[in-house]
Parts: C-alpha cells; sequence; structure tokens
C-alpha cells in the first residue's frame, strides 16, 4: 500500500514537472533567464491537482515542497505550495527559503510569477546579498535577471532595515552600515537605495519671533506660548517611527521638544 501511494504521488508530480534531478552547489554567476520549476519526491509530500479546460492544472502539495530551477542554479523549500498553472504563479507558504548565487531569503510567504521571473517575498522577510549586506523587512519584490531584457533589482517597502557591507580599496570588509527606510531599492548586486521621512519642527514662540526680528544665533528663551507649541508637537510626534532626532544646541530648540 506504502509503495502504491508513492509510485502515485511519483506519478503526480511528473504530471506537475518533467523530471527531478539532486542539488547542485549554489555557485557561479548571476543567473539568468527563464525558470523551469522541477520538484523533488519529497516522501511526506501529498499533492491534489484539478484539470482545467485550458489543459493546465492547479496544483496543492502539502508535506514538504523542493523546487528547482536547475540552469538558474536556484531553488525553493517551503511548507506547502499552491501552483495555478493558467497564471503561471506559484504560492509557496511556510518557513520558505529561496537560494540563488545572488541572493538567500527567508520569509513566511512567497509567490513566484513565472512568466515575469519575479518573485514577492512577505512577512518576516530576511534576505542576504552576496557582499554581504543584509535586509530585513515585512515585503521584498525581487525581479531576476533576464538577457537584453534587464538586470535583476528588487524593491522592499513597509520601512525595511539594511545592513550594508562595503570593501575598502584592497576589497576587505568595512564595519556595516544600518540603514532604515520607508522604501529600499536595490539594483545589480551593489547598488542601494533608500527613501524615508524627514520631519522638520520650527522651535516655538519667542520675543524676537513675535515682533518678527531675525534671531540668528541670539539665544533667546521661549516664551508660555512657545512651550505652549512644544506641548502640543509632542502628541503629533509620538504618531511618528522617529529613528534619529537632531536638535540645535539654542534654548529655544532644545525647549520646544523638551517642554513639560
Amino acid at each position: 500500500m506504502r509503495r502504491a501511494r508513492a509510485l502515485g504521488l511519483a506519478a503526480l508530480l511528473t504530471a506537475l514537472t518533467p523530471w527531478v534531478r539532486p542539488a547542485k552547489a549554489q555557485i557561479g554567476a548571476a543567473p539568468s533567464g527563464r525558470c523551469q520549476f522541477i520538484f523533488d519526491a519529497v516522501p511526506s509530500a501529498h499533492l491534489n491537482t484539478v484539470k482545467l479546460p485550458s489543459g493546465q492544472y492547479n496544483s496543492y502539495i502539502g508535506g514538504g515542497v523542493v523546487a528547482r530551477c536547475p540552469a538558474q542554479r536556484l531553488v525553493l523549500k517551503s511548507d506547502s505550495l499552491e501552483a495555478y498553472g493558467d497564471e503561471g504563479r506559484y504560492f509557496f507558504i511556510g518557513r520558505v527559503d529561496y537560494t540563488e548565487p545572488r541572493l538567500t531569503l527567508k520569509s513566511d510567504f512567497l509567490t513566484y510569477f513565472q512568466r515575469e521571473e519575479r518573485l514577492l517575498a512577505t512577512s518576516n522577510v530576511d534576505a542576504q546579498l552576496p557582499s554581504g549586506s543584509n535586509l530585513k523587512g515585512p515585503q521584498l519584490e525581487f525581479w531576476r535577471a533576464i538577457p537584453r531584457v534587464r538586470e535583476q533589482h528588487a524593491t522592499a517597502i513597509g520601512r525595511p532595515t539594511i545592513s550594508i557591507v562595503e570593501r575598502d580599496s584592497a576589497g576587505r570588509p568595512q564595519p556595516p552600515v544600518s540603514v532604515t527606510g520607508n522604501n529600499v531599492w536595490m539594483t545589480g548586486d551593489s547598488t542601494v537605495a533608500s527613501q524615508g521621512e524627514v520631519v522638520v519642527v520650527r522651535h516655538g514662540a519667542t520675543e524676537w519671533s513675535r515682533s518678527g526680528q531675525h534671531t540668528g544665533v541670539t539665544d533667546l528663551p521661549l516664551l508660555p506660548d512657545g512651550e505652549d507649541d512644544g506641548r502640543r508637537l509632542g502628541p503629533v510626534l509620538e504618531q511618528r517611527n522617529i529613528t534619529h532626532a537632531f536638535v540645535s544646541p539654542l534654548t529655544r530648540a532644545g525647549g520646544t521638544p523638551a517642554a513639560p
């Protein structure tokens, strides 16, 4: 009975993919070209398929998934999978592990859009680049390289944090620099751009600001109304996720956010 079940699972996997072969070392140049998934026959897995009018299949695998694109040296593992044949969309669910020569990624969920060579990783994303840079955040969208079409690039949203490792002129890695932004863009292996939000707050009212005089570096205290300005500012700033604050040493500037 067990042998019959194993043979039945192997037949279903064959219907989903043309063949299976062992993993190989994830080394070499950045992969490119179209991914054609090959699925390992995991002993604990179970699979259901539904044939569509188009002749394609919607397939559902539980109990462990290992998918490979041998030409790209790409391996995807997860607890389960939903594959939608007409859409060319693969939804990997639970403890997702994505590995290729230019990206190692873990997340709770990952959708692979086969026709676009694009993946969308969501929830607890932890991505490692070959430079040693690391990105953590709620979502990462990654476009794989396609010859004569595009180079690889990625976008992360939801205030991710990226730890950037740079090298000196001798090729020695330097201490990482951590950047948190509303959005992070990456192109190739090393180009990184980040966008955040800068909040500029003017100090509260002083005697000279009321009279219209130019204050400059003259150190004037806040008026009682200026302290009220600071107290009203507190609840507004509490609604923002502020990671760094820079304040002038002048009394009126420091007194505005510190107003009791």
